[in-house]
């Protein structure tokens, strides 16, 4: 299947961000048929319409998947180990300030 152009691309991300009853219709039918659709779908997190220019494309921006990733349970493991070394260096700046 050869994938469409941008003015196409345009018009299907409307249809499916769409409330109208075309939209809805087409967003059951890209769900019925997401292998042969492969290309087009919805972000994970926000559920908005996506056209995905790669293959492994699961969101629609990298706001979307950060904050997905926040709510993984290894988002939340990295921002842990992130935030203690973030104090821990802010301490030593701070000590160092007062010397």
């Amino acid at each position: 299947m050869q994938k469409p152009d941008r003015e196409q691309i345009l018009g299907m991300l409307e249809l499916l961000n769409g409330g109208t009853e075309d939209g809805r219709a087409f967003r059951g039918l890209v769900k019925s048929y997401r292998k042969a659709f492969g290309w087009i779908g919805e972000c994970e997190y926000c559920k908005k319409g996506l056209v995905a220019v790669h293959g492994r494309d699961r969101f629609c921006s990298a706001r979307c998947r950060a904050k997905w990733h926040a709510h993984t349970e290894r988002g939340r493991a990295w921002r842990a180990v992130y935030m203690r070394k973030y104090r821990g260096d802010r301490k030593e700046r701070e000590m160092e300030s007062e010397v």
